[in-house]
């Protein structure tokens, strides 16, 4: 079975075939196949997997707050390493969370995930104490009112653009900032 996150993993490791590609899925870096095998054997780590029998894809992974530590083992073993995150939306639970393209543009599945409501819901309906859990399947059932489609492609424009000169603002920012102190520089220059 190949998901947009295997995919997306396969094509880098087509790029980096030399190296071991850890891919930050969460709060992971996962290896897959012949690299979850090597992370297993050089780091001690259990060799887990996805999957049925002979369809099971191995893997192996380390928290990525641990990457300071787990990475020297590797290079001191003389492995290469590659780092990519995955540009998908996943939970912790390394689910892959699409709109249903007939209902929603999949580019507005990010804003909707950001919103007040969504998240709201998402905690309220969590398990556990200490560290609690999203109950991902629960989500699917939030009653929520979906614009069409032509609508929603307006609004994603907006959002977008929005988005966009955020970002902008954020350039100019800098930039205004670095400006002040290359003045400060020169006007108080030894």
């Amino acid at each position: 079975m190949s998901t947009p996150m295997l995919e997306q993993y396969n094509e880098l490791k087509a790029k980096y075939k030399d190296c071991i590609l850890l891919f930050r899925l969460g709060d992971f870096y996962e290896g897959f196949n012949d690299d979850a095998k090597v992370l297993s054997k050089v780091l001690g780590l259990t060799l887990t997997g996805r999957g049925q029998d002979g369809n099971r894809t191995p893997m192996a992974g380390i928290p990525y707050h641990a990457l300071h530590t787990y990475l020297p083992k590797l290079i001191s073993a003389g492995k290469k390493v590659a780092i990519a995150d995955f540009d998908g939306i996943c939970s912790g639970d390394i689910l892959v969370i699409r709109s249903k393209t007939k209902k929603m543009l999949q580019g507005l599945l990010p804003y909707y995930v950001s919103s007040d409501a969504f998240i709201q819901h998402a905690v309220s309906t969590s398990a556990g104490s200490l560290s609690p859990r999203t109950k991902w399947k629960d989500l699917s059932t939030i009653p929520i009112s979906i614009p069409d489609l032509k609508t929603q492609e307006r609004i994603l424009g907006v959002l977008q653009q929005l988005e966009s000169t955020v970002d902008q603002l954020k350039q100019q920012k800098t930039t205004l900032k670095n400006l002040k102190q290359s003045l400060l520089n020169d006007v108080f220059a030894n």
